[in-house]
């Protein structure tokens, strides 16, 4: 009767479990059909059936994974002068971590944003911003958050004292820069450091992620780790912890699933394993792209890095992580396709 009970209790967690990567899988599904359609027809009724959608999925989900689609909306609201949806879903943004002072950049830099800012619904989107804010830092788990901001702070700390950035400061001391040191001490210094301190960091994220689970935005902040991928998920230079773990597979291994769990984004994932291996990687020779992620260039221009690795199967390796084929990208992004790139058989034309 014991082991009945056990099993009995045991299947809705199991259940539970399996759920959430179906649901996620739904959204991505719902993402992908409607993008495509817009590939295929330019009709933006397409794309409002995503930002409709959006509204009414799971709160933390859309924070961790999701709030591309929110930006993406803004966008597009703001542009039909659609200023109560446009208030709306940067409240929405608010509530998985939008920060003042991103709400300020929109207001002073970008132009296009001038009408909605001098209206009402600019003067609410402010007036509501702490109600919103709160929303977001009831769902963070504090200790997560406070490491996750320690192991950046070492991050940037590493490769900024030498030239007097971060809090380069000895007891009472300010050596302005270390220019004292010869080049090569300096540039000895400077690797040494990094080096210890992107170890370091490594064996506080195995920790913290056997902790807490993975870094997602609405545990450890927006954003989770963030750009220390850029310097832990490197493939030609990969960090190794005390037991012999390469960052490159650890943090490989547990994005992709949690991509899946939605924990994180399918696009950012193939961001951080395409950036792994291509040019803006250091010196890596082998230079590789895995999924075709673009790159903005400058002047709003993204282009695509390096080759691309059997560009065949490109895009089954694409819906392994639930992305849809390049090609849908390539509209939806405004980049050019590889002159090798493969469309999809019976695929219909695509309105220019």
């Amino acid at each position: 009767m014991a082991a009945i009970s056990t099993l009995l209790i045991a299947v809705p967690f199991f259940a539970e479990a399996q759920s959430k990567k179906e649901i996620v899988a739904s959204y991505y599904d719902l993402i992908n059909t409607q993008q495509t359609q817009f590939a295929h027809t330019r009709d933006s009724a397409h794309l409002e059936v995503i930002y409709k959608a959006v509204l009414t999925w799971d709160s933390i989900l859309v924070s961790n994974a999701f709030t591309e689609i929110l930006e993406d909306a803004v966008t597009f609201y703001n542009r039909k002068n659609d200023f109560p949806r446009t208030l709306h879903y940067l409240q929405q943004l608010v509530t998985c971590g939008k920060s003042i002072q991103m709400l300020n950049y929109l207001k002073e830099e970008k132009e296009e944003y001038t009408s909605f800012f001098n209206s009402k619904y600019g003067a609410e989107l402010f007036d509501s911003f702490e109600e919103k804010r709160n929303v977001y830092k009831q769902n963070l788990v504090l200790a997560y958050y406070a490491l996750n901001n320690y192991i950046t702070a070492v991050d940037q700390f590493a490769r900024t004292f030498l030239d007097g950035g971060g809090e380069a400061y000895f007891g009472a001391n300010d050596y302005e820069g270390f220019s004292y040191l010869t080049p090569e001490l300096k540039k000895k210094i400077e690797k040494t450091t990094i080096a210890l301190a992107d170890s370091l960091c490594f064996e506080d994220i195995i920790t913290s992620y056997n902790e807490y689970g993975f870094p997602s935005s609405s545990k450890s902040g927006k954003g989770g780790l963030g750009f220390i991928y850029a310097h832990l998920f490197i493939n030609c230079a990969p960090i190794y912890s005390s037991t012999g773990v390469s960052s490159v597979i650890f943090i490989d291994s547990i994005m992709k699933e949690a991509v899946w769990e939605g924990e994180v984004s399918a696009s950012e994932y193939a961001f951080w394993k395409d950036n792994s291996t291509n040019p803006h990687s250091r010196a890596c020779k082998n230079i590789f792209s895995t999924y075709a992620t673009p790159h903005n260039i400058g002047g709003g221009i993204k282009k695509i890095s390096g080759d691309i690795l059997d560009i065949k199967n490109l895009d089954k390796r694409r819906q392994e992580i639930m992305l849809p084929p390049l090609y849908v990208t390539a509209v939806t992004d405004k980049f050019d396709l590889p002159s090798n790139y493969v469309m999809p058989k019976n695929c219909p034309p695509i309105k220019k």
